[in-house]
């Protein structure tokens, strides 16, 4: 465990405009000052980091620096923190203008709006104006492209609710954005192929919390919004507790296939996370009243503050993005409207559902088509070994067959020999990234401290592959290739990525790609 920095109360309370006194809730938040202490460390350490660039996306411009500073600028009231703002501007703004300027496309997960959008507001630089107009009409997901603002893929969630963050912000410069709502009613399905409709393979909490921000934002931009989304955010965040929360370690997991398989249940939490989903739950008990979520969001804020590494800038800004939020909406307490209770997201064609809302929980009666009923507690906590008798499916197109790309791909990696210098990949099995040394006919060798450690194919599995491809590879058949084998291996986000780079390469390539399923 990293050792923590402790500010004495006194030198907080000198320097924070937020003390406890203005809370309206009642009940105090958790670790709320170990969270204003570390801010006040963490982002001194990453004030500047002009020199280290862009790439890796591990500094504190990425998950939006430059928000990040500017939100601490204004919950301090110290001015220094604006000029920290202004640094990550320096390295993003810098890098938005001239990608586009080259012709080439910013990738839809380093989509981050809202510093350019406070910079313009604040201090009209019509650079950081330029700068997030061009993120809304020229990247991969902008309205126009043949994403046109949104992609139905739940894998996709993390980069729609950026391009739905982007329109909103200018929306509010005064820009018409007509995707705005075909981009909501997209998110809403993305949330429900996960909770409702179960039809996500796989779930990376993180990525559909950033949908949801997304889609708060649109409520709270747009009067009567939260009615549009707060059904599916109810049903989400419920089920998001129950199929992804680790108990043990007081946090979400990092990534789990297979949500809604009781045998899949994730074993480890990743603290640093955290913070990027606990603001959901702070809105939605502003917003319902219901206890369940306040003292939810609680903990997750509690175990992401106690327990997230903040020593690299990426973490720094991914757990202070979003978290001014969470303090914010849990000292405002619910609405005067909470007690009114939302109903449950529609049932599919051919059943029937009535939903009554309770203090702890609503209870569903569903009929299907033969008249049958049956009565579940939403929110109940589910017995040992139980589950949900799958709905009859509909008859599911042919699967992808992986063999012909793995096996173009794998003649690829054994003709390259060695890997180019500080090539990494994820390998499934070692559960982290992996230096690469070079490929052969029996295995990928990788880097353990100075010595080789010898991997097997056979012992790969077909996102590993896929990952090997996406890590070696910038021609178009190999990035075709990559992604097809990681859409029949159900890794959805990881195609979308390659996507956005074999666009540069091969606009027709990557339209086949998309195609895919």
């Amino acid at each position: 465990m990293t050792p923590r920095f402790c500010i004495p109360f006194i030198a907080i309370a000198s320097v924070l405009l937020a003390p406890a006194a203005r809370a309206e809730d009642s009940v105090p938040i958790p670790e709320l000052k170990r969270w204003e202490a570390n801010m006040l460390k963490y982002g001194e350490l990453h004030r500047d980091e002009r020199d280290k660039g862009i790439m890796p996306e591990q500094y504190v411009y990425y998950y939006d620096g430059e928000w990040v500073f500017f939100q601490i600028a204004d919950y301090t009231g110290d001015k220094k923190w604006i000029e920290y703002a202004h640094n990550c501007q320096e390295t993003y703004r810098t890098h938005v203008i001239e990608t586009f300027a080259k012709g080439e496309k910013v990738p839809g997960h380093r989509v981050h709006p809202h510093g350019l959008y406070e910079d313009y507001v604040r201090f009209k630089d019509e650079k950081s104006k330029e700068a997030l107009l061009l993120l809304a009409s020229k990247t991969i997901w902008s309205p126009g492209t043949w994403i046109d603002g949104s992609s139905p893929d739940p894998g996709a969630c993390r980069e729609c609710g950026y391009m739905l963050m982007t329109m909103l912000l200018v929306e509010k410069l005064g820009t018409p954005m007509p995707r705005i709502e075909p981009a909501v009613a997209n998110g809403i399905k993305q949330l429900e192929a996960f909770c409702k409709d179960k039809t996500a393979k796989v779930i990376q909490p993180f990525m559909p919390a950033l949908e949801c921000a997304g889609l708060i934002q649109y409520a709270e931009q747009h009067p009567g919004g939260d009615k549009t989304i707060l059904p599916t955010l109810v049903l989400f965040a419920d089920w998001l507790w129950e199929q992804c929360w680790v108990e043990k370690d007081k946090a979400f997991c990092y990534l789990r296939e297979q949500p809604n398989d009781p045998s899949t249940a994730p074993k480890e939490g990743a603290a640093d996370l955290n913070l990027l989903v606990a603001p959901l739950y702070a809105w939605l008990y502003k917003k319902t009243g219901e206890v369940r979520f306040r003292e939810r969001g609680d903990q997750a804020f509690a175990g992401g503050v106690k327990s997230a590494w903040l020593e690299k800038g990426k973490c720094f800004s991914q757990n202070y993005r979003w978290s001014f939020s969470y303090v914010k909406w849990r000292r405002e307490g619910p609405e005067k409207a909470a007690g009114a209770k939302p109903a449950l997201p529609e049932a599919k064609p051919g059943t029937a559902t009535t939903a009554t809302a309770t203090g702890s929980g609503s209870t569903a009666v569903k009929s299907d088509a033969s008249g049958a009923a049956q009565t579940a507690s939403a929110n109940a906590t589910p017995q040992a070994g139980s589950q949900a008798a799958p709905a009859s499916p509909a008859a599911a197109p042919a699967a992808l067959d992986p063999a012909p790309y793995r096996a173009a791909l794998l003649a690829s990696l054994k003709k390259l020999g060695k890997a180019k210098r500080g090539t990494t990949a994820w390998i499934k099995s070692l559960n982290g990234e992996a230096a690469l040394a070079s490929f052969a006919e029996d295995g990928p060798r990788i880097l353990v401290g100075s010595n080789e450690m010898l991997l097997r194919w056979k012992d790969l599995t077909d996102e590993d592959v896929a990952r090997l491809g996406a890590a070696c590879f910038e021609d178009a058949e190999s990035l075709f290739n990559a992604g097809a084998l990681a859409t029949a291996a159900g890794q959805t986000a990881l195609r979308e990525k390659l996507a956005e780079r074999l666009l540069a390469v091969d606009p027709a390539k990557a339209g086949e790609l998309l195609k895919l399923k």
